[in-house]
């Protein structure tokens, strides 16, 4: 039952708690689970698992005295995030496309964190992100894709995969510290598996090392 799963997130999240733990990492599920030990070093099982209840776990979070916490998850997920959904389950409201298709328009008409166009830089291929007379077309294509994977593909075509990523990252830091209450300082990682592009904000890697006793 939906009460069961929720007293073990509430559980799992007080044990990291009293064990003295300073950040709180937290991820969806398996997807974010596979991440974190391929790409960032965490063991299995470290992570709180919160499955669909982000908004959930955020406020247990809040409530066991966290100040820190770094949230690792698929695009697929925390896209609806981005858009204030605390339950990601389908059954509340599938607005991934439509979510997706939002933050490709944001990038291109605002940029990142208050940074112009011209400021990115494809981590991969250093280029610009290749907007120009295609900006329409490419967010109504966005919006027409089946998956999240889907779209981010079409976004590494044109170079803009790390910049809506990276944004992606930024708006599911800002609805988790609002959920909190402000107690929370969040950093988040947003990431695509079959792509391999991964964005992340500001101080997501100094909380990962910071959860790991490097600093």
């Amino acid at each position: 039952s939906e009460e069961a799963l929720l007293e073990t997130i509430r559980l799992d999240i007080h044990m990291k708690a009293s064990a003295g733990e300073e950040v709180l990492l937290l991820t969806p599920g398996n997807y974010g689970e596979d991440f974190l030990e391929k790409e960032m070093g965490v063991p299995l099982g470290e992570a709180v698992k919160c499955s669909n209840f982000i908004g959930d776990a955020v406020r247990f979070a809040a409530e066991e005295g966290f100040g820190k916490l770094l949230l690792v998850g698929h695009i697929g997920k925390l896209v609806k995030v981005t858009g204030g959904i605390k339950n990601t389950h389908s059954r509340y409201g599938d607005h991934r496309m439509e979510l997706m298709k939002r933050l490709v328009k944001e990038v291109q008409e605002h940029g990142q964190a208050g940074k112009t166009k011209e400021d990115f830089r494809d981590r991969d291929e250093n280029k610009m992100p290749a907007f120009g007379e295609t900006e329409e077309i490419l967010a109504e294509r966005i919006g027409r894709a089946n998956t999240t994977e889907e779209a981010v593909g079409w976004l590494k075509e044109v170079c803009a995969a790390q910049a809506v990523l990276d944004y992606a990252a930024a708006k599911v830091k800002a609805q988790v510290g609002k959920w909190s209450g402000g107690q929370l300082e969040a950093e988040t990682v947003v990431f695509s598996s079959l792509h391999g592009v991964a964005g992340k904000t500001s101080q997501a890697e100094a909380f990962l090392c910071l959860w790991k006793g490097r600093i």
